[in-house]
């Protein structure tokens, strides 16, 4: 399975951006099968990570869209500066994302099982409750300002709310 080879090479890059630098940025590059190329600028706080049959490439981890490509249509995948690379999610590794939000979160990679999410403050209160489906966000635009953690089965993410 070349998809499956693509896929651990890629998580076996595992990088994480350089902590000392601040707003440092690589350039990803996507070389695709047709022959053309895709240029994505990542913030050192940027994150790759897969679902399904799809890479994803967040920016920023904070406010932007992941940007996403199919993996039968990528050839190779290439970093301007691997000191300031985004961490790449393997397979299975469930992240939340944007974790500075408005309205919404996201978690990608999350199990199948996963039916329910729970958010706290900082007291330990539970301040939301929600269903969960996966590739739907989840509202968080009724929270105030502040720190949360978000909790689901065995996951549990911090974020804040704008």
């Amino acid at each position: 399975m070349i998809h499956s080879c693509f896929r651990k090479a890629l998580v076996a890059l595992l990088l994480v951006g350089a902590t000392n630098v601040a707003n440092a940025q690589s350039n990803v590059n996507v070389f695709l099968k047709t022959g053309g190329v895709e240029t994505v600028k990542v913030e050192n706080s940027g994150l790759i990570f897969f679902e399904g049959n799809v890479m994803k490439i967040l920016t920023d981890n904070v406010s932007a869209a992941p940007v996403a490509f199919a993996l039968p249509a990528i050839q190779k995948v290439t970093f301007q500066d691997a000191s300031y690379a985004p961490r790449i999610i393997g397979d299975g590794e469930a992240v939340l994302y944007p974790t500075v939000a408005e309205n919404e979160v996201f978690i990608a990679n999350a199990p199948a099982s996963l039916k329910q999410v729970q958010i706290f403050d900082v007291t330990g209160k539970v301040v939301l409750s929600a269903p969960f489906r996966a590739g739907q966000p989840v509202a968080v635009g009724s929270l105030s300002a502040g720190i949360y953690v978000l909790k689901a089965d065995a996951l549990t993410f911090k974020f804040q709310k704008k």
